[in-house]
């Protein structure tokens, strides 16, 4: 009983010098309870600071097949996200994450890259759009099984939030970067 409330209060205690930013603390004790903190507790949320998100931000890819034709816009995430609200513990949650991981890169890029002046070409040239052409590849599969795929394309969209007083009304939908289209070996 003695070191369950050992365990209670040090937590406790480590929380409250964590939240304070260890600013009444000295910094020998701060290093402990940041190496406890640290991997287990953090937190970098920024829902309201500096300011609230404006935007929402999606990708979502098309293929041409051999007769030339393109598919439908396809969003890989909502499948991923309905499966892992299905089943919390499987892998579909962190298939998400490997998607969204692969958004921010790519959007990373276009803004680190779209003054320059082979722009949208150079993205070809990116790590981010590497990873996202073999990523949009293993979904095409999925997707398209049994089609020879001969071109793949991908783009990012905003979803811009309503003000309050609108929100229940659809929300805007404008395109952030169509990336150059890639074609499959």
């Amino acid at each position: 009983m003695l070191t369950v409330l050992t365990v209670f209060f040090w937590h406790l205690f480590a929380t409250i010098v964590y939240v304070t930013e260890a600013r009444f603390t000295p910094a020998i004790f701060n290093r402990y309870v940041g190496a406890y903190m640290l991997p287990w507790f953090h937190q970098d949320w920024k829902l309201f600071a500096p300011e609230p998100p404006m935007k929402d931000l999606y990708m979502y890819y098309k293929v041409q097949f051999e007769d030339k034709t393109w598919s439908d816009w396809r969003d890989p995430a909502r499948p991923l996200i309905a499966k892992h609200q299905a089943n919390r513990f499987g892998i579909d949650g962190h298939r998400y994450v490997i998607h969204d991981m692969s958004l921010r890169l790519l959007y990373e890029d276009k803004v680190k890259y779209e003054s320059h002046e082979d722009y949208p070409e150079i993205l070809k040239t990116t790590w981010a759009n590497k990873n996202a052409v073999q990523y949009f590849q293993q979904w095409s599969e999925i997707d398209y099984p049994n089609q020879n795929i001969i071109a793949l394309r991908f783009a990012t969209v905003n979803v811009l939030f309503n003000p309050m007083k609108d929100r229940y009304l659809a929300r805007k939908i404008e395109l952030d970067n169509l990336y150059p289209i890639v074609d499959i070996e």
